[in-house]
Order: C-alpha cells, then sequence, then structure tokens
C-alpha cells in the first residue's frame, strides 16, 4: 500500500532491495538535508537584507535629526542649565536659613555645600541614603 514500507529483518530474500532501499532512504534525507541548508541561507540572507535596510533608513533619520538636537542642546546650555543652576543656588540658601529642609535635599541627593564650610545644623551630617539594590531597607518614594 505504501512505497515507505520496511522489509522486515528476518527475511534473507530482500538482503540486496534493504540495501537499494537504504540508499534510497540516504539520499532522500541528503536532499531534504540540502534543501532545508539552502532555505535557511536564504532566510538569513533576506534578514540580513532587512536589518541592512533598517540601518540605513536610522542613519539617514539620525543624519536628519542632528541640527534639531544641537539647537535643542544649545538652548538647554544657555536658558535651562542657568535657570536649574539659580534655583539649586536658592534652595542652597533655603536649606542654609531653615536646617529642617536639609533632611528633604539628602533625601533627593541634591548636594549643598554650606558657605561656612560647617555643617547646617552644627553637628556630623547624615549618611546618605543607601542606594537601590544594595540591601536598602527603606522603600524609595
Amino acid at each position: 500500500m505504501s512505497e515507505n514500507t520496511v522489509p522486515s529483518p528476518t527475511t534473507g530474500t530482500h538482503q540486496p532491495n534493504s540495501t537499494n532501499d537504504l540508499a534510497r532512504t540516504v539520499a532522500r534525507l541528503q536532499a531534504q538535508l540540502q534543501a532545508a541548508l539552502v532555505l535557511m541561507i536564504m532566510v538569513t540572507g533576506a534578514l540580513n537584507l532587512y536589518l541592512l535596510r533598517q540601518y540605513v533608513a536610522l542613519r539617514k533619520d539620525v543624519q536628519l535629526l542632528k541640527p534639531q538636537v544641537g539647537q535643542m542642546m544649545t538652548l538647554y546650555d544657555k536658558a535651562t542649565r542657568p535657570l536649574a543652576e539659580a534655583f539649586l543656588s536658592q534652595l542652597a540658601e533655603f536649606a542654609r536659613q531653615h536646617p529642617d529642609f536639609q533632611p528633604i535635599l539628602d533625601r533627593y541627593r541634591v548636594q549643598v555645600t554650606p558657605a561656612t564650610g560647617a555643617s547646617p545644623a552644627g553637628g556630623t551630617t547624615p549618611p546618605a541614603p543607601a542606594q537601590h539594590g544594595q540591601g536598602s531597607t527603606q522603600p524609595q518614594r
């Protein structure tokens, strides 16, 4: 009924046929393996072409965005950074005038150096909070 019937090993008369069947089976397996390898090479080539096109498109996008990013960086350096530094200096001055505000600055890791070189409370400075993931028992807020 089926072409792929396996002859039984007990019959000795099918020895030449079983060798031929085995050779045909090996030939079919070799053909299947070669087809699979060719298909794999084609799929890999298609993937590489796709990735190359994505890379080229991304480089074009980066070249188009470079002037805009440069303008944004210049604007940041000229306008935003001085405002942020002025805010931090005002925050430092407020912390000097109100020592009870210092724990809030410590919580958010704002480094404020006192003008006199002494700590704002007159004692030792509290230790910095532990880094997240290094055995900290306090939840990060």
